[in-house]
């Protein structure tokens, strides 16, 4: 937090997309965000949800068989590198007793008109988190190992809207 302090002093900008981090990334919003957005989750209530995402404490470690956080930046040859905001998967029982895998990216814009199309910028991620996905859900052999890509950009309101 004294990290935070510092930079926050320095630079609005980052101060707003860390806080936003911080609060989008607390359990209860994402249980929210899942349950409004990923039809997988609709059959659960926000409880079970926040369930999945924190996990069990055994000891000092958490133990959640659900909920993974990915890696902020992923780097691939010849495309480069993109980091994520808030980038995690996770796995859904459904009634069927099953579960469903899905991998959500939650991106925090801090501009109205960044200077291109955002429905552009999810298909680039979503494609890119589709493509990540290579060799870990699915192969040449196993295309329908690939697991649903969820891409959420929640930006500041325009003066327009």
């Amino acid at each position: 937090m004294q990290q935070l302090n510092l930079i926050t002093s320095s630079n609005k900008t980052i101060m707003y997309d860390q806080y936003c981090k911080m609060l989008i990334g607390h359990p209860y919003m994402l249980s929210r965000i899942i349950s409004c957005f990923v039809e997988e989750a609709k059959h659960l209530s926000l409880d079970e949800i926040k369930k999945l995402i924190k996990g069990v404490r055994i000891g000092d470690k958490i133990v959640n068989p659900h909920f993974h956080l990915m890696d902020k930046e992923a780097f691939i040859k010849d495309e480069g590198l993109m980091c994520y905001d808030i980038y995690f998967y996770i796995d859904l029982p459904q009634l069927d007793q099953s579960t469903k895998r899905v991998y959500i990216n939650i991106e925090i814009q801090n501009k109205t008109s960044p200077g291109y199309h955002l429905v552009t910028r999810s298909i680039a991620y979503s494609s890119r988190m589709i493509s990540s996905q290579w060799g870990r859900e699915y192969d040449s052999e196993n295309y329908d190992g690939m697991k649903k890509s969820v891409f959420i950009l929640d930006h500041a309101t325009s003066y327009k809207e």
